[in-house]
């Protein structure tokens, strides 16, 4: 504060004014990632982030992704994230698992033993242990896909860095309705194998699907549309960033 109060000296001097005739500045600050307004300049505060790895679990190679998420988004925030970096079309039932507790929506709460909350009214950074804490996401319950998420390093956000972020990942993710892990292993060995009984209609099936391709392209693109809500939210006055994290 000493430095600051030098350099107001510095400039009041110049202009021939003293110290007491500062006036005092108005700030408004709104709570948990929110905007300050300062005398007409809006000043965006650093958010808190946390590494994000995505693990399919069972998958073999593994089929992982990494990212960099806000902490302050809602585990139901973080179940659109994850269905966007692994390519899902979010069209089945979903819950979080983090201990005993499940989260989810409302309308799975009778798919679960244990009573579910409501995933859209619980922050991530409830959640989070101050090295390294691990969810289980489970996505449709058919097809059982199971992620093991693994979240490490909470940090300050870059300051020229939109979040959610998509940092790597290998292997793309099986197409849905396909049976599971074992459906898919068996659909791959079908489209190589041209004797299989089935192989005219699993090629046909799986058409241009590849393995190995992620595409990073469309997961970008849909992680920074919901950077950029989030950013437009906060930068309203009065508005919260964290309104759009529910």
């Amino acid at each position: 504060m000493s430095i600051i109060r030098q350099q107001a000296r510095s400039i009041l001097l110049q202009s021939g004014k003293g110290l007491s005739d500062l006036k005092p500045v108005s700030i408004d600050l709104e709570p948990e990632g929110g905007f300050c307004h300062c005398d007409g300049m809006t000043i965006k505060p650093s958010e808190e982030i946390v590494t994000l790895r995505i693990e399919l679990c069972d998958s073999e190679p593994l089929i992982w992704r990494q990212l960099e998420v806000p902490t302050a988004i809602t585990l139901k925030r973080l179940h659109d994230i994850v269905q966007i970096a692994m390519g899902w079309h979010n069209s089945h039932l979903w819950e979080f698992t983090i201990g005993k507790q499940r989260y989810g929506l409302p309308q799975a709460a009778g798919w679960a033993d244990e009573p579910q909350r409501p995933a859209g009214k619980v922050r991530l950074s409830e959640c989070l242990k101050p090295r390294k804490t691990t969810l289980h996401y489970l996505y449709d319950f058919g097809d059982s896909w199971e992620h093991r998420l693994i979240l490490t390093n909470i940090r300050q956000a870059e300051p020229d860095v939109s979040y959610p972020c998509y940092v790597a990942g290998e292997w793309n993710a099986p197409p849905e309705d396909c049976g599971g892990l074992p459906g898919f292993y068996d659909m791959l060995d079908a489209r190589e194998a041209a004797s299989h009984p089935d192989h005219a209609d699993i090629v046909a099936w799986l058409g241009a699907y590849r393995p190995e391709t992620i595409d990073e392209p469309s997961i970008k693109a849909a992680l920074d549309r919901i950077a950029r809500r989030r950013a437009a939210a906060g930068s309203r006055p009065g508005n919260n960033i964290s309104d759009v994290d529910a």
